[in-house]
């Protein structure tokens, strides 16, 4: 009876050890998403959303994390149909006491033919990865400018 219990016991821990392996990877196999929206008096609206990748990399001192995420407006006539959108990308380090953004770029899509892209820029500093674009419709132009932030907590908003 004492060699089962034990030969039991010994299952369990490999079982236990295997288990603990196995969360870490799993648990890292995610994305974050978070949306907000804006109505304008003319019917057109504003669609913010944030999705983050979060990856963990090992380093010499502890564990710093790595978040990469992305902040993007997509914009909707009075008609529900996306005329353009416009994307903040960044990456950032933090380790729960502090955060770093460590790259920054713009994107965008114009979906229909009134709109048309003039120029775009991006940039970090701190914990924040900004960028500043600018759309025309016909001749009129419309800027649009999207900050993206990351918490010591690794929370992006």
């Amino acid at each position: 009876m004492k060699r089962v219990k034990y030969i039991f016991a010994v299952l369990l821990a490999c079982w236990m050890f295997v288990g603990g392996l196995c969360i870490p990877a799993m648990a890292a196999d995610y994305s974050e998403e978070m949306q907000t929206i804006v109505y304008f008096e003319d019917g057109s609206y504003l669609v913010t959303t944030i999705v983050s990748d979060p990856q963990t990399v090992m380093s010499e001192r502890g564990t710093v994390n790595t978040k990469g995420g992305t902040k993007h407006q997509d914009y909707y006539n009075s008609s529900r149909e996306l005329m353009w959108t416009f994307r903040v990308h960044g990456t950032f380090t933090y380790d729960g006491y502090r955060a770093e953004a460590t790259y920054a770029d713009y994107s965008y899509d114009v979906y229909n033919s009134a709109w048309s892209f003039n120029s775009a820029t991006a940039s970090y500093s701190g914990a924040t990865a900004t960028a500043n674009g600018s759309f025309s419709r016909y001749t009129l132009p419309n800027s649009v400018s999207l900050s993206l932030t990351c918490s010591p907590k690794g929370v992006l908003s």
